[in-house]
């Protein structure tokens, strides 16, 4: 049985795979940092590289430059987010 995003969220963890829009951001780095702590996948883009950028890659986020399609469409479903903010 698959468990849906809702499930995960509730009991976030490795299971869980959040990609953010703009992780780089004053809004959402704060948030992938926290998700990160509580062991969350986390994947994101941003239009630019940052100092953000960089800390949230070396705590262990997947990080793209750029905010293109490919990002998100050339994923295999496995390697699909079960959850995608926008900021």
């Amino acid at each position: 049985m698959t468990t849906n995003w809702r499930t995960k969220l509730a009991h976030p963890g490795p299971d869980l795979h959040v990609h953010l829009l703009g992780i780089g951001g004053v809004g959402l780095g704060p948030i992938a940092h926290m998700l990160l702590e509580m062991g969350v996948r986390i994947s994101g883009s941003d239009r630019q590289r940052s100092a953000n950028t960089d800390r949230l890659a070396q705590a262990g986020a997947q990080v793209y430059i750029g905010q293109v399609a490919a990002n998100l469409t050339e994923l295999t479903p496995a390697q699909r987010p079960d959850v995608v903010l926008i900021s």
